[in-house]
């Protein structure tokens, strides 16, 4: 069995001592080789012993986490990097991941477990063979460049070349996610070199095939013009896969912010394993991910947009008025934007900011505007009390109601009733004046 030699730093002794004393190192695959408090004495150590791994923590004083990264990064043959963090170390966990960090951990949430995990995960990726590794992306990469032109003849063209590439749909339909971004923009023009780009696409490419693993079988890679393409399929059943997937970008969109400082605008398509399907649900994707960009939402589903050429079309009005109307009949019921944008096909942002466009309010004025007319309706007829007016048009809490309704309409909701009341009273006896003249 091959062993990996790690070096431990960080500038709390406690942590050095727990790395130490936790896992019994001796029965496994993994030799503690030494422990620095700093960067700059673990490069000196680094330089001696070799290690395999290197597992450092980002805050340190004299040289931080992600200066000695940028430093072994200039070695010819650098170690691997895992990261520890704290919750407030964001920034420097997402610079240690532009330079090509293997993984990081969570110092809370830190157990010999968990890391004795993460080690072998990062070494398993390691010891497969590199050229093997490199061709296999490059395959894949081709493969999804064959899609979006349309290069295949046939299916059966399709299939050899899937074969080639390691990729099974194992069933349908087959999820495609376009990635879009400026990462070419988030370097600095001095700084702007391959090898940084390159780095900065693989770090996408690995978080994004990190995280989709969660539901989908399933790879990722970079098309054209800097886009990235995930394609996989379901791991399992789910009742609404649309809604799932929906939650999963909307995560990957976030981590890849968070630990990247890269923003993403994704687009989702599905189709069969067929040369026609798989080339249309890459076009949708994509499209939708464009116009995700254009109106700055971090996830849309294609089926909104299947024709985007006007980001006001037709789609979009019929999307904000199915919305409205299910308000208008439910305004009675807990209504969620989460599970009303989920059978609509679209994100809750998207549908809130859609509805501000096409209805000049957004999701929650919009419930509460429909519910404050209504309240005011039955609040005219004096036949309920307030409570029950309340729980008529959706609240349960009246405290909640006549605050809203006072600020809906200037005055609480007794107030209100007595100037209604009172209007019509004065009404109802100018009739009768008139009537008896």
């Amino acid at each position: 069995m091959r062993r990996w030699g790690i070096v431990v730093v960080d500038d709390d002794a406690v942590m050095r001592l727990g790395m130490k004393t936790l896992i019994p190192w001796e029965d496994t695959e993994f030799d503690l080789l030494g422990e620095a408090e700093n960067g700059r004495e673990a490069l000196e150590l680094i330089q001696k012993c070799r290690p395999s791994i290197v597992i450092t923590d980002m805050k340190m004083p004299i040289m931080n986490g992600v200066e000695l990264i940028r430093a072994l990064r200039e070695q010819n043959q650098p170690p691997m990097i895992l990261a520890l963090s704290s919750y407030d170390d964001y920034e420097l966990v997402r610079q240690a991941m532009r330079l090509g960090t293997a993984d990081y951990l969570l110092k809370m949430d830190l157990s010999p477990e968990m890391l004795l995990q993460t080690l072998r995960s990062i070494t398993a990726t390691s010891a497969k063979p590199q050229e093997t590794g490199v061709q296999l992306h490059a395959l894949r990469t081709q493969l999804v460049k064959n899609m979006i032109s349309r290069f295949f003849v046939s299916d059966k063209d399709l299939l050899e070349q899937m074969q080639q590439a390691r990729v099974t749909f194992a069933r349908e339909p087959v999820w495609v996610m376009v990635l879009r971004s400026r990462l070419q923009m988030v370097l600095d023009d001095d700084e702007a070199q391959e090898e940084q780009y390159r780095t900065l696409c693989l770090s996408v490419i690995n978080i994004a095939e990190e995280i989709v693993q969660d539901c989908l079988d399933g790879f990722c890679v970079e098309g054209y013009d800097g886009a990235f393409y995930i394609l996989g399929t379901l791991r399992e059943e789910f009742a609404q896969p649309e809604e799932r997937l929906l939650r999963l970008c909307e995560r990957l969109s976030r981590m890849i912010e968070q630990y990247l400082d890269v923003t993403v605008y994704i687009g989702i398509a599905s189709s069969g394993a067929n040369i026609d399907g798989l080339f249309h649900a890459c076009r949708y994707a994509r499209t939708a991910a464009r116009q995700a960009q254009r109106q700055n939402i971090s996830v849309l589903h294609y089926q909104v947009h299947m024709d985007m050429r006007h980001s006001e079309g037709p789609i979009t009005e019929d999307i904000a008025q199915q919305a409205k109307r299910y308000i208008d009949t439910h305004y009675s019921e807990k209504i969620i934007l989460t599970e009303l944008s989920a059978q609509l096909g679209i994100t809750p942002s998207y549908l809130s900011s859609l509805m501000k466009r096409q209805l000049g309010m957004a999701f929650s004025e919009y419930i509460m505007s429909v519910r404050m007319e209504q309240a005011s309706k039955l609040l005219s007829v004096n036949r309920l009390r307030i409570n029950e007016v309340a729980a008529a048009v959706g609240y349960d809490n009246l405290f909640y109601f006549s605050k809203l309704f006072k600020r809906f309409s200037g005055m609480s909701p007794r107030d209100f009733r007595h100037h209604r009341m009172g209007a019509s009273n004065q009404e109802n006896t100018y009739r009768e004046e008139n009537e008896n003249a």
